[in-house]
């Protein structure tokens, strides 16, 4: 059996302002896609909690949990034009650039395009890109790029519509789940979902083409029960 190498990926989409909630923005139209031609070696993750400390004389006061900052994600991508193609790489540049300015047409609501980083089912990840830098290391005689090696930060960001009450908050929060051992798509769905088919819907969400090729260990996305239309 022949598997085919799953590669890694960022996809930019256009920030629309959200209008449930008028805080933050959702993915709009696609603006493009930087394909990893060689998939990243490592990549890092990092997410922090915020505690509260208050120091008080003669007394060491318990630490109070306030939140948790968004994850972090860094990885590299290294770019090659076999040498010969400078397009492939000053286009690739040029899209990481623009991934963070912000889009055209946010004049009134200035923001970045929005971003997902996946690779294969293993690593679906929503974010902004919160920097760019590249190493460019071969040049054609006119002194176009043809090789280069780019590092980005990325900082995860949920487009999902917040709840408006306390109550709806919990049908509306956004969350992972890790793919543990004999999960399958429907069984998450029950579980999160409270219905086994509504197991496309996380389909749909993560980019899943093939709902058995589930991997142990990865993260899925899981949408708001009440982003999703109820079956007939």
């Amino acid at each position: 059996m022949t598997t085919t190498l799953a590669k890694a990926k960022l996809d930019l989409y256009e920030p629309v302002p959200r209008e449930s909630d008028g805080a933050g923005f959702t993915r709009g139209s696609p603006i493009g896609t930087i394909d990893f031609r060689f998939n990243p070696k490592e990549y890092s993750t990092s997410m922090q909690a915020d505690w509260k400390v208050e120091a008080k004389q003669g007394a060491v006061e318990a630490p109070a949990y306030t939140g948790c900052k968004p994850m972090t994600m860094t990885v590299e991508l290294f770019l090659d034009g076999d040498g010969t193609d400078a397009t492939v790489v000053s286009k690739a540049l040029e899209l990481l650039l623009q991934a963070v300015r912000p889009a055209r047409g946010s004049k009134d609501h200035p923001c970045p395009p929005l971003a997902k980083f996946s690779w294969g089912t293993g690593w679906t990840f929503m974010c902004v890109v919160q920097s760019v830098s590249a190493s460019v290391t071969m040049f054609t005689p006119a002194g176009e790029p043809l090789r280069a090696t780019c590092k980005l930060n990325l900082l995860e960001y949920d487009t999902a519509p917040a709840g408006t009450n306390p109550t709806s908050g919990a049908e509306r929060s956004v969350k992972m789940r890790r793919v543990g051992l004999g999960d399958t798509l429907a069984s998450i769905a029950h579980d999160e979902l409270g219905n086994p088919g509504q197991w496309r819907a996380i389909a749909v969400t993560n980019g899943i083409e093939d709902p058995f090729s589930l991997v142990v260990g990865s993260e899925l996305l899981i949408p708001a029960r009440t982003d999703v239309p109820e079956l007939a």
